[in-house]
């Protein structure tokens, strides 16, 4: 057996979590969430230095994946900065966490303004969570491309797309579990 990477991404609220927690139910892996890393426990969903912040993740991460198992990273390829303009996860820190394969979980965003509004009490708009959303996928594409692996993009609430997904990922020959 060898190690085996998932990198989840979406933005905050587009369901990454629940989408982990599935996978977690169908594949033996260990669920590491990049905020959890950081030990973040804010509401606030702005970063202040985003370059600082992924490269001290990128020097603990490898400590998170150690062994010949499987990983689920989640996380984000884009942030906002505390001017609230989106920048760009730097490529250092995907390839520290060396994955095998991206999934982006990507919903509404009328939906993801209200579960943000219902989980941390913050309002938001519509027309920045669609512009977050989509510099995310971007990026991913972006990602995916740069380290030439392959990314799958599902709605949070297609059932049968996620299920689709975990079983793809579940038979790639590079899965070893």
């Amino acid at each position: 057996m060898s190690r085996f990477t998932i990198f989840v991404g979406g933005i905050h609220g587009s369901g990454k979590s629940h989408f982990c927690k599935l996978l977690q139910e169908e594949i033996v892996c260990d669920h590491i969430s990049a905020s959890t890393i950081l030990q973040w426990s804010t509401k606030d969903k702005t970063v202040e230095n985003i370059e600082a912040n992924q490269d001290a993740l990128s020097l603990l991460i490898p400590y998170a994946i150690q062994g010949d198992k499987t990983f689920v990273i989640d996380g984000h390829f884009v942030l906002w900065n505390k001017q609230r303009a989106v920048e760009e996860v730097p490529i250092t820190f995907f390839e520290a966490c060396n994955p095998n394969v991206i999934v982006v979980i990507k919903e509404s965003p009328a939906i993801i303004v209200e579960r943000l509004f219902k989980r941390d009490g913050m309002p938001y708009k519509t027309d920045e969570i669609e512009e977050l959303q989509k510099r995310e996928i971007d990026n991913a594409r972006v990602t995916s491309d740069k380290l030439g692996i392959p990314m799958f993009i599902l709605q949070s609430t297609d059932d049968e797309g996620i299920k689709s997904c975990i079983i793809d990922v579940k038979n790639r020959e590079l899965y070893t579990c």
